[in-house]
């Protein structure tokens, strides 16, 4: 065999196989050629020929791209398809000069596309957010001096409570923008810490915010629960899925929250019997930026979710309209699985 067969072969066996179809036709829309994606799409048999416009209703002739709906029966029995297409014409104009359209399957290939365009988003928010919290510590470590000095003012005594809250809320500042700089850091340690009397000071922590809203918060996981996790990154996780709860609750209701070590895994679950959330919605709810609260951020499960994820860990949520909402969380722990 020739060197120039081989390469024809070789060039061959690599169209063939390209993700996606590729179709050659004549001006007349007569097919010459399908590779093995275009035959699986349109449901064509090997070795059988089609025209051009039985199937895609049109034939284009020029530069051209696009979708295009191929309906029920014309390439499956039982649905629809829509396919995204790119038509090229040929170098030179002969009625055997064979036009290339190539195309692939809008509807399969949008879960990928999503799911690429999520986690794009969520790194852009993971490369951000730390460079951000940087940036923000420096004014406040400004202000925190600022307010020490009118502290040691006597003529600023009849103000000393005032100054005393805003130090406490600045130094309150510094420890969320710290735990947000350690978003590309993983949340695991190597030494196992009592975590359950972190989880449960969220009881108190967030008692108020709870009670104005007509909602009990309780915890009922174990006690002590020795688990190997960052105490910071840990209430960062459980501080944003408590803040969801409480804004998906309603008057009366009760969230549950807790954690466990359960077959060499951590576990942390938060329940609560709220609104619940449509399936187009629970299917978007760790998106970046998604939200569908009219002051929200859309940032709190994508940030879980990365904290989580970063570490080998599961995020999953149950929730249904009008039952309310879970989220578990599952971690498995250094030389164990789940």
């Amino acid at each position: 065999m020739s060197s120039e067969e081989l390469l024809n072969n070789a060039i061959s066996r690599a169209v063939a196989d390209l993700p996606f179809g590729l179709m050659l036709y004549t001006p007349d829309g007569t097919v010459r050629y399908t590779n093995r994606c275009a035959r699986e799409l349109l449901g064509l048999p090997a070795g059988s020929s089609c025209n051009l416009a039985e199937v895609f209703g049109s034939i284009p002739l020029g530069p051209a791209s696009g979708s295009v709906r191929l309906g029920v029966g014309a390439v499956s029995p039982d649905k629809e398809r829509w396919v995204g297409f790119r038509a090229t014409p040929p170098a030179e104009a002969s009625p055997e000069a064979c036009h290339a359209l190539v195309f692939e399957d809008l509807v399969e290939n949008t879960p990928s596309r999503r799911g690429r365009d999520r986690f794009l988003q969520l790194d852009s928010v993971a490369r951000t957010v730390p460079a951000l919290a940087h940036e923000i510590k420096n004014p406040l470590a400004s202000i925190y001096s600022v307010v020490e000095v009118l502290l040691e003012d006597p003529s600023g005594s009849r103000h000393e409570a005032e100054y005393r809250l805003i130090l406490g809320e600045i130094q309150r500042l510094r420890r969320v923008i710290d735990r947000y700089g350690e978003l590309e850091e993983s949340w695991l340690e190597s030494t196992p810490s009592e975590l359950s009397e972190t989880l449960r000071g969220f009881e108190s922590l967030l008692e108020a915010r709870a009670r104005h809203r007509g909602i009990r918060l309780r915890y009922v996981g174990e006690s002590p629960l020795l688990a190997p996790l960052r105490e910071g990154l840990l209430s960062t996780v459980v501080k944003n899925l408590l803040d969801n709860a409480i804004d998906a609750g309603r008057r009366g209701g009760l969230i549950e929250y807790g954690g466990w070590l359960r077959s060499s895994c951590f576990e942390l679950r938060v329940t609560d019997d709220g609104e619940g959330m449509s399936q187009g919605v629970l299917a978007r709810a760790t998106e970046p930026f998604f939200t569908t609260k009219a002051t929200g951020t859309g940032l709190g499960l994508a940030l879980v979710q990365r904290i989580v994820e970063r570490s080998g860990g599961s995020v999953s949520l149950w929730s249904q309209p009008g039952h309310g909402t879970e989220v578990l969380i599952r971690q498995p722990l250094p030389e164990s699985g789940c």
